[in-house]
């Protein structure tokens, strides 16, 4: 019974934040960049600042069977990022 309490909070925190995150990160690009995010790019900084998160607490912990596989997964989504751009740039050079 109490683990799914828990459970469900844990839920609620990561969404009501998550939340919160993506409206914040929207309006901080508005106001400094002048540039509007779409939803993939608001989606990708919140993946890659979680990502960047958990690879810290792994070192700081010393838990590498954790750190190392999170680093894979962030090469890729770098690599999709930069492809992502591109195809931005070429649709806006047309």
């Amino acid at each position: 019974m109490n683990t799914g309490i828990v459970l469900l909070t844990m839920l609620g925190m990561i969404a009501f934040y998550g939340l919160i995150g993506y409206f914040l990160i929207g309006y901080m690009a508005r106001k400094i960049w002048r540039h509007s995010l779409d939803r993939y790019q608001i989606i990708q900084i919140l993946l890659v600042l979680s990502i960047v998160f958990v690879i810290v607490q792994a070192i700081r912990y010393q838990s590498w069977t954790l750190a190392l596989p999170i680093t894979g997964i962030l090469l890729p989504l770098i690599s999709m990022m930069t492809t992502y751009r591109r195809k931005q740039a070429k649709k806006h050079m047309e």
